[in-house]
């Protein structure tokens, strides 16, 4: 009987230091998941079974004195025990978590003033029509509601996320300028409901010594680029240049630690893959065109994927530029697949033509793009109290197809292959005009002549290769008013050529200046109140010397005399 009761006693004991061990062992992982350690528990209870068994074999032929605790008592105490003490543990799992749970909301209200002069022009033309127009827009309210997620489940893996809201004034009406769609739909102004501008997970390990890598998986950080932080006033919050890419995308990436092996300050390199797909369902432009459900069943008539490969190295420089950051960027867009022109009035009959004599010819891919970013920015250059920056890129495009809107000649009698519609009255005007059974059609043929032109990349025809170039270049200084808490001025410059293709429809701009073709000249003053509220005055100048093509990278970009300014007046509240 004394060797039953030395085992309870050692059983206990060892228990009881377990018990006293387990809490600091927990606590030290923070946050495991709560399966884990219940499992755990429930190996250790099922021990408790098959000990508590061998007890009562014992027991059996042994017997207990009287006065003394049972082994099955003792155990069922243990058990209890443990049972109040896996609820404490989840009171503990539970704080650890929301420890490390960071909720952010920042509220913005802007005001704008818009000033437009210049002429309309033909459709697809470079060719000016009525009289000069001057049109302005008077205090347009706005209001920009986010919410910012951070949580770090272990050094080894983060999550971070931002829901955005911008909205007109008690406004209903989708915008149709710049266009609505996944790369820039949470950053205009459209409904009050709260859209995922990012969300995304970043996972940490270190497959070599010294070479620490982040997985990076879900809708990136790609919006409010530098310098957005400077006009912002706030820390860096995102990866790359405004000029290089600022649209929301969702894809994923590799970030490389380069600083053990370059010995420069924050060393990196990066590597991500975006990808665009097409809802194949319906589109929401008012008409339904395809009645096809589900995501698997593709649409032959819908865009293709649209696929991106990002590479960037960045660095802080040596030396007395210490503070001086470094971004070489690199785009490259394999296949661009042509615009689907079926919500424009224009095209839409080239789509659903019973009779053939309209129709349309779709490339898998229009062509192929390379972009080349370099940016340098400065904080607090030389302590002279001025944050500087200076960004260069380079685009090149080749054209190797486009999508033209045709007629089949043959289906009204007419011979020879199928032409271009726009096209179509030039080629048989004098068939047209010199036959007595047709003369029907030559009201047709002309009207033909309005249909668009053959849609490339950054061209109207199959063959192209274009050059283009863009630079940014500007600073703020900071007032030495300190009893006005530091305040801050600012200007910027950019310039982009005829066939720039700027990435930036999701810039915190509303007239997206690092998209123009044309100059912008940008002052603005910013205003600190205290950590929490800060007030921004604003002057945008803006020279369209180039109007979007079709639209984005779809098209010939024809001249136009377009001069914006806008004045606007924000308030910044950040909690």
């Amino acid at each position: 009987m004394q060797y039953v009761h030395n085992i309870k006693q050692v059983f206990l004991l060892s228990f009881t230091i377990s018990l006293f061990l387990l809490p600091g062992v927990f606590i030290s992982v923070g946050t495991c998941d709560n399966a884990v350690y219940k499992e755990e528990f429930d190996i250790i209870l099922k021990q408790l079974d098959e000990i508590t068994e061998k007890i009562e074999e014992f027991e059996d032929q042994q017997g207990i004195p009287d006065g003394e605790e049972s082994p099955e008592e003792t155990i069922e105490m243990i058990q209890d025990d443990m049972d109040e003490f896996i609820d404490i543990l989840d009171e503990v799992e539970k704080k650890s978590i929301m420890d490390k749970l960071e909720l952010r909301a920042e509220l913005r209200t802007r005001f704008d003033w818009y000033d437009f002069t210049g002429h309309d022009t033909i459709p697809f033309t470079s060719e000016m029509i009525g009289d000069e127009k001057h049109e302005k827009v008077h205090a347009l309210p706005t209001n920009r509601f986010r919410l910012n997620l951070h949580t770090g489940v272990d050094d080894w893996l983060r999550f971070h996320s931002r829901l955005s809201m911008t909205h007109i004034w008690a406004d209903d009406d989708s915008p149709i300028y710049p266009e609505k769609n996944l790369i820039n739909e949470s950053r205009i102004p459209s409904d009050i409901s709260l859209k995922v501008e990012r969300a995304y997970v970043d996972l940490f390990f270190e497959p070599i010594e010294n070479l620490p890598i982040a997985l990076t998986f879900g809708r990136l950080p790609t919006t409010d680029g530098f310098p957005t932080n400077l006009r912002e006033d706030s820390a860096r919050k995102s990866t790359y240049p405004s000029m290089a890419y600022d649209v929301e995308a969702d894809g994923l990436g590799v970030s490389i630690d380069l600083s053990q092996y370059t010995g420069l300050k924050n060393s990196a390199y990066r590597l991500v893959y975006i990808r665009r797909c097409e809802d194949h369902e319906s589109y929401s432009f008012s008409k339904t065109l395809t009645q096809k459900k589900g995501i698997y069943r593709s649409d032959d008539l819908a865009s293709s994927n649209l696929e991106i490969l990002i590479s960037q190295f960045e660095t802080l420089l040596p030396g007395i530029f210490h503070d001086t950051l470094f971004l070489l960027h690199f785009i490259y867009i394999p296949k661009t697949p042509p615009q689907d022109m079926r919500f424009s009035d224009d095209a839409y009959p080239f789509y659903y033509d019973p009779t053939g004599f309209l129709f349309v010819d779709k490339p898998d891919s229009i062509g192929t793009s390379l972009k080349t970013t370099c940016y340098l920015e400065s904080n607090n250059f030389l302590n002279l109290h001025i944050d500087a920056f200076l960004g260069i890129a380079y685009v090149k495009t080749k054209a190797n197809d486009a999508l033209k809107f045709m007629v089949d000649p043959s289906v009204v009698g007419l011979p020879g292959p199928p032409v271009q519609a726009r096209d179509a009255y030039e080629t048989y005007k004098h068939l047209l005009e010199g036959s007595a059974s047709i003369p029907n059609l030559v009201p047709i043929f002309k009207q033909l002549q309005s249909a668009p032109p053959a849609i490339g990349l950054v061209c109207n025809d199959d063959h192209s290769d274009r050059d283009a170039y863009a630079f940014h270049i500007g600073g703020r200084y900071q007032l030495p008013f300190f009893k006005t808490n530091h305040p801050k001025i600012g200007i910027e410059y950019n310039y982009g050529s005829q066939y720039w293709l700027g990435f930036s429809e999701a810039s915190e701009d509303p007239l997206h200046k690092l998209s123009n073709r044309g100059s912008t000249w940008d002052i603005y003053y910013i205003q600190p109140v205290n950590r929490y509220l800060t007030f921004r005055l604003g002057f945008t100048d803006m020279h369209k010397d180039y109007d979007h093509g079709i639209s984005f990278y779809f098209g010939e970009p024809n001249a136009v005399d377009h001069h914006i300014q806008n004045t606007y007046l924000l308030m910044d509240a950040r909690f």
